[in-house]
């Protein structure tokens, strides 16, 4: 799924191509895809396009007279830009964008799934950016993660879009990478966490020469599976050492030929 730096990057080229355009129509591909009702598509017509901004993983159409349109590409969702525009409806293709004397805009969704939609805001409709948290790497987001009272796993809070806009899977995923936090660590422990490692991997790098990484260490998970190694290992012996008198007793009681 495109997250915030690729829908932030993709609305600064948009904004290149269409910013002081006219809005000329909006050709429905997919029927489920536009989210709102009112105003109406044809309503934008002649519509002058101020700028395309980001909000999240929203891209953000805003108009002189401060309505808006907006575009979530989901999982699977593309946008191509057409030059000269197109009037075709390839596989997959949700709605296509036109402005006037200027390129169109087709939005497309690969795979099964049908996620991809758009929205046509009036002037002062917040729409559902009103349900979005502070953006990712805003000052606003780095003061509720360090004030915030949430207990949840740090993986669950970065990923709720109520809580922090714009963060998905693949971005979460690298940062608890680089921070050496497990991403089933609670948001209050992490410090905890931390230290508990370090010392840890200390006590362990002296006793065998190397320290295993922090992850391993701070998981719950990984401690309980280290728990139960031994008593494994001794049932499974037990399980060999049954398998193999069973095997001896049925050659035994094997009839000889002769």
């Amino acid at each position: 799924m495109p997250e915030f730096p690729e829908v932030h990057a993709l609305s600064e080229r948009i904004h290149e191509i269409v910013q002081g355009a006219r809005f000329d129509r909006a050709d429905i591909l997919q029927f489920s895809s536009l989210k709102t009702y009112a105003p109406r598509p044809e309503e934008l017509r002649g519509a002058t396009t101020a700028s395309v901004g980001s909000r999240g993983k929203y891209l953000v159409f805003a108009f002189e007279d401060e309505r808006r349109l907006l575009v979530h590409l989901s999982q699977g969702g593309r946008l191509d830009v057409e030059a000269p525009p197109k009037s075709t409806k390839p596989r997959g293709s949700v709605v296509r964008l036109r402005f006037e004397e200027r390129p169109s805009l087709l939005v497309k969704e690969f795979g099964t799934q049908r996620k991809s939609g758009w929205w046509i805001l009036a002037a002062g409709d917040d729409g559902p950016l009103a349900k979005l948290g502070p953006e990712a790497l805003s000052p606003e987001a780095d003061a509720l993660l360090l004030s915030s009272t949430d207990t949840r796993r740090v993986h669950t809070i970065l990923r709720d879009q109520r809580t922090i806009a714009g963060m998905g899977r693949g971005y979460t995923d690298d940062m608890l990478h680089d921070a050496k936090l497990s991403p089933i660590s609670g948001r209050r422990s992490r410090r905890r966490s931390i230290g508990s490692s370090a010392t840890r991997s200390r006590s362990n790098g002296a006793a065998a020469g190397a320290s295993p990484p922090s992850w391993a260490i701070t998981s719950p998970c990984t401690d309980a599976r280290a728990s139960r190694a031994p008593a494994a290992a001794r049932i499974s012996g037990e399980s060999r050492t049954r398998s193999t008198k069973s095997r001896t007793a049925r050659r035994a009681r094997r009839p000889v030929d002769g």
